[in-house]
């Protein structure tokens, strides 16, 4: 019998892959889900968007929130945008359509918690992120202000 694999708490961007959309307008890594760290009622990660971008609109039938580590925007909530910046914390209700849109000159990097498990997402965001490509973090215009010296 294999040896039991001990349990992950602590994930660095470099632990998990770093996936892109096909169209290039948003990154994101999946660090918190049941396969990384056995969770069961939340899904949480790191999201990126290119300056003068927009990422894809996305709704959940569960609430989220985002933490916006670095630049500025906008998230829309129902089609109406509302500025964000470093610091600022959003909750996003169930079932509301949202998307961020960088207008600024720089990165725009969120931490973001759904609260369910990522096999409840749903087969459509499941199903599409199959067509997502993993890449290395920390190139392009994706600078971790916070990834590991050694890597």
């Amino acid at each position: 019998m294999a040896p039991k694999k001990a349990r992950k708490f602590v994930f660095k961007i470099t632990d998990v892959p770093f996936l892109e959309t096909p169209d290039g307008t948003m990154r994101d890594s999946f660090m918190i889900t049941e396969e990384t760290c056995g969770a069961q009622m939340m899904t949480a990660g790191l999201v990126f968007v290119p300056p003068h971008s927009q990422n894809h609109e996305d709704i959940h039938e569960v609430e989220e929130l985002f933490y916006i580590v670095k630049g500025k925007g906008k998230i829309t909530y129902d089609g109406k945008p509302m500025d964000v910046e470093a610091g600022d914390m959003v909750f996003m209700p169930a079932h509301v359509a949202h998307r961020v849109i960088n207008d600024s000159d720089k990165p725009y990097i969120a931490v973001w918690a759904i609260l369910t498990k990522t096999s409840d997402l749903g087969e459509k965001l499941l199903g599409e992120m199959k067509t997502w490509k993993e890449i290395k973090p920390n190139t392009g215009w994706s600078k971790w202000p916070y990834m590991p010296k050694d890597k």
